[in-house]
C-alpha cells in the first residue's frame, strides 16, 4: 500500500510540474499556474498536518496554514479569472494575506498551548538526568542552535533521551543536571526549563505574527 502511495505521489508531483510548465507557456491558461501552486500548498500541508496530527504533535498548525492558504491561492486565483470586476478581487488580496497571517499566529499559539498542556498531563514521572552532550544544527539566520541528549536511568537501566527542539536559549550545559520529566512508558518526555524558554521565544514570534496579520486586515479595510 505505502508503495502505490508513493507511486501516485511520484506521478501527481511530476504531472503537476510538467503541468506548470505547459499552462506557463499558454497566454490563455497561464491564470492555471497559480492553481498549481495553491494545490501544491495544499497537498504538502495535508502530508504535514494529518501524521502530525495521529501522532499527537504539535506541529499540526503549520501543515493546517499550508492547506488554508493553498485553498485559499486556489479559490482566488478561479474567482479572478472568472470575475468581471477584477480590480475588487484585487483589493482583498491584501485583506486575505492578513487574515492568514492572523490565523496561523492564533493556530499556533493554541497549538503550541495544547502541547505544553499534554506534556504536563502525560509526562509526570520526575527523573534527574545529565546532559552529555549537545547535538547542533545551523537555523535559518545563520546562527547555531543546539539541543540537548541526557542521560537518565529509568526503570534500572541507562537511557539516552533526545530532544527534537533546538535552540539557544535555556540549553543546559554539559555534565548539567536537570530534572526532566517521562510519560508511564518512558517514550516521551520534557525539560522544563527548556521547554518554558524556548516556547517563550515561539510564543512572542507568533504573537507578532497574529498582530502583524490583525493590522493588515485592519489597513485594508480602512484604506479601501
Amino acid at each position: 500500500m505505502k508503495q502505490l502511495l508513493s507511486l501516485v505521489f511520484l506521478v501527481w508531483f511530476i504531472a503537476s510540474i510538467g503541468l506548470m510548465i505547459y499552462f506557463a507557456r499558454s497566454s490563455e491558461m497561464k491564470w492555471l499556474v497559480t492553481v498549481m501552486l495553491g494545490q501544491y500548498l495544499f497537498v504538502f500541508g495535508l502530508l504535514g498536518a494529518v501524521p502530525a496530527l495521529r501522532s499527537g504533535g504539535s506541529g499540526w498548525w503549520l501543515g493546517f496554514v499550508s492547506v488554508v492558504t493553498g485553498a485559499a491561492v486556489c479559490a482566488v486565483s478561479v474567482i479572478y479569472h472568472y470575475s468581471d470586476d477584477k480590480e475588487l478581487i484585487l483589493s482583498f488580496i491584501p485583506t486575505g494575506a492578513g487574515a492568514v497571517m492572523l490565523l496561523a499566529g492564533c493556530t499556533g499559539l493554541a497549538a503550541q498551548r495544547h502541547s505544553a498542556r499534554r506534556r504536563r498531563l502525560t509526562c509526570t514521572i520526575p527523573v534527574y538526568a545529565v546532559c552529555v552532550r549537545h547535538n547542533s544544527h545551523y537555523g535559518s539566520g545563520g546562527k547555531q542552535l543546539y539541543s540537548p541528549v541526557y542521560q537518565a536511568t529509568v526503570g534500572g537501566v541507562l537511557k539516552e533521551l533526545e530532544s527534537d527542539t533546538y535552540s539557544n536559549a535555556g540549553v543546559p550545559q554539559i555534565g548539567e543536571t536537570r530534572t526532566v520529566y517521562l510519560n508511564d512508558s518512558g517514550d516521551e518526555w520534557y525539560d522544563p526549563e527548556l521547554d518554558k524558554k524556548t516556547g517563550m521565544i515561539l510564543s512572542v514570534i507568533l504573537a507578532c505574527f497574529a498582530v502583524g496579520g490583525l493590522v493588515t486586515v485592519i489597513v485594508s479595510i480602512v484604506n479601501r
